[in-house]
C-alpha cells in the first residue's frame, strides 16, 4: 500500500506541474519540492486587488474579478494553512478588506459583490445583499482570521463578533450543513478564542460533525463531506472517533484518482455558462488534487500500515 500512496502522490504532482493552475503549482512546489514560500506569495498576489481583497476566480465557482468575501476567505485559508505571518502585506491587505466591508448592522459581510451576476458563476453564487446568509459560512472562520491579525482589528469588533457567533452557533447548530461545519472547525483551531465561544464550539462541534460527515462509501461519489476533510493531522483528537472512517475514505480517494493523476469535482454548474464551467472545472481539478496530495502527505504512512 505504501507504493500505492507514493505512486498517487507522484502522479498527482506530475498532473499539477503539467496542467495545474499557477496557485496550486506554486503550493505543490513549496510543500513537496521544497521551494521557498515566497513563490506562493508572488503567485497569490496576482489574485489580490488594490482594496486588499481577492477575486479573479481564485474560488473557481465565482469568476467576478472584483474582490469578494468568498475569494478572500479562500485566500486566508491558504495563507494560514501555509503558516504565513499575519504581519505580511498580503495577509494584512485581506484583513483590511474585511474591515472595510464589514456591515455592523448585520454583524457580517455580503458573500459576493453586487456585480457578481455580470460574470460566469455557479448558480448558488448569485448576489444576495443579506449579510445573514454568510453568518455561518464564512463568518466563523473570518472571526478566526481577525483574531490571528488582531494587531489590525479593533478589540470591540472581535468581542461583538465573538458574542454573535456564539449565539448563532447555540441557536442553529442542529441545522448547519457541511460548509458551515468546516467554517466552525477552522475557527475552533484558532488560538486565543474567548472562553464562552470555545466552550460553545466544544459542546456543539461533535454533533455537527456526526450529522454532516458522510461515512457511507456508497454516497462518496456524490457531493459530500469526506471524513478526511475534518481530521486535520494524525494527532488530531478527532482521530479517536473518526480515524477508521478517515482511513477508509482515503483509500476510496486513492481508488478514484484518474489515469492522468487528478481528481474530478463531484458537482457542476447545472448547464449554465458551459464554456466558463469547463475552465472552472479544470481549476477545480487543480484545487482538489493539491488538497488530496496534502492529505496523502499527512496520512499516507497510516494508510500504508
Amino acid at each position: 500500500m505504501k507504493s500505492t500512496v507514493t505512486k498517487a502522490i507522484t502522479k498527482g504532482g506530475e498532473y499539477l506541474l503539467e496542467y495545474g493552475r499557477d496557485v496550486e503549482q506554486a503550493c505543490y512546489r513549496h510543500l513537496f519540492l521544497g521551494e521557498h514560500l515566497a513563490s506562493v506569495i508572488t503567485v497569490l498576489a496576482q489574485y489580490q486587488n488594490a482594496d486588499g481583497g481577492f477575486g479573479h476566480g481564485l474560488e473557481p465557482d465565482l469568476q467576478v474579478p472584483d474582490s469578494s468575501i468568498l475569494a478572500t476567505s479562500e485566500a486566508l485559508i491558504l495563507l494560514r494553512s501555509l503558516g504565513v505571518d499575519p504581519h505580511t502585506a498580503l495577509f494584512e491587505g485581506a484583513i483590511e478588506f474585511l474591515l472595510g466591508n464589514y456591515q455592523p448592522e448585520g454583524k457580517g459581510w455580503p458573500f459576493v459583490p453586487v456585480n457578481t451576476d455580470q460574470f460566469p458563476r455557479a448558480p448558488w453564487w448569485n448576489y444576495d445583499p443579506d449579510v445573514h446568509s454568510s453568518r455561518h459560512n464564512p463568518r466563523p472562520q473570518l472571526l478566526g482570521d481577525l483574531i490571528v491579525a488582531r494587531h489590525l482589528v479593533p478589540e470591540n469588533l472581535i468581542s461583538v463578533l465573538a458574542d454573535d457567533v456564539t449565539a448563532c452557533l447555540k441557536k442553529d447548530s442542529g441545522e448547519l450543513q457541511m460548509h458551515d461545519l468546516l467554517s466552525y472547525l477552522r475557527l475552533s483551531r484558532t488560538s486565543g478564542l474567548p472562553q464562552a465561544l470555545r466552550t460553545a464550539l466544544e459542546l456543539h462541534l461533535p454533533g455537527m460533525i456526526g450529522r454532516n460527515v458522510e461515512t457511507d462509501p456508497e454516497q462518496w461519489s456524490g457531493y459530500s463531506l469526506y471524513p478526511y476533510q475534518v481530521v486535520e493531522h494524525p494527532d488530531d483528537p478527532l482521530m479517536a472517533e473518526w480515524g477508521t472512517a478517515m482511513l477508509q475514505s482515503i483509500r476510496y480517494m486513492l481508488d478514484h484518482q484518474t489515469a492522468d493523476g487528478c481528481w474530478e469535482p463531484t458537482w457542476d454548474w447545472g448547464g449554465q455558462f458551459l464554456v466558463a464551467w469547463e475552465a472552472a472545472k479544470k481549476d477545480w481539478r487543480s484545487v482538489i488534487t493539491l488538497n488530496n496530495l496534502v492529505v496523502l502527505k499527512k496520512f499516507g504512512a497510516m494508510v500504508s500500515s
